[in-house]
């Protein structure tokens, strides 16, 4: 019966140094499967955020002419033309609302209201002095942006490697 009782106790610690291997692979795969999981967010989130990038090229492509051209010879241009424009700001502003939680302290909140905000005077001036005024703020909003969106899309990145 001792015999028994020896083989016994040996197979039952055998079966707990099994049981004991097998949570540790456990906890390590549990592991991994969260870091694969926050890379999949951080990539998700990068995507996202890289949505707003064509938007914010065609508004400072659109603004960039009242940072560059006289006054006076924004008297000639259309007022579809100036709509058009403002439109293609709006939808950058409407996409940055959209992932604002991807910025921190209310900053897309914030820009969103400042720019805006000088948007409708850009849309409401019609002096080529004033149009070129809130033309430049917008175009120098929107680069500002583009650096704080760069930022944000690099700690994405990095957070996926």
């Amino acid at each position: 019966m001792d015999v028994l009782t020896v083989i016994g106790s040996i197979a039952s610690i055998i079966g707990a140094l099994w049981a004991w291997k097998q949570a540790v692979d456990a906890s390590g795969s549990a592991t991994k499967a969260e870091e694969i999981k926050s890379q999949i967010i951080n990539q998700r989130k990068t995507s996202e955020l890289s949505e707003i990038k064509p938007l914010l090229e065609q508004s400072l492509t659109a603004m960039r002419r009242y940072s560059t051209r006289m006054a006076a010879s924004i008297i000639g241009d259309e007022p579809t033309s100036k709509e058009d424009e403002a439109e293609k700001v709006q939808a950058c502003l409407n996409k940055i609302m959209e992932y604002s939680e991807y910025f921190q302290d209310d900053f897309a909140s914030q820009f969103y209201e400042t720019a805006h905000d000088s948007l409708q005077k850009f849309l409401n001036s019609t002096m080529p002095e004033e149009v070129k005024k809130y033309g430049m703020d917008l175009h120098k909003q929107m680069v500002d942006f583009s650096s704080v969106l760069r930022k944000q899309i690099n700690e994405k990145r990095e957070g996926t490697v």
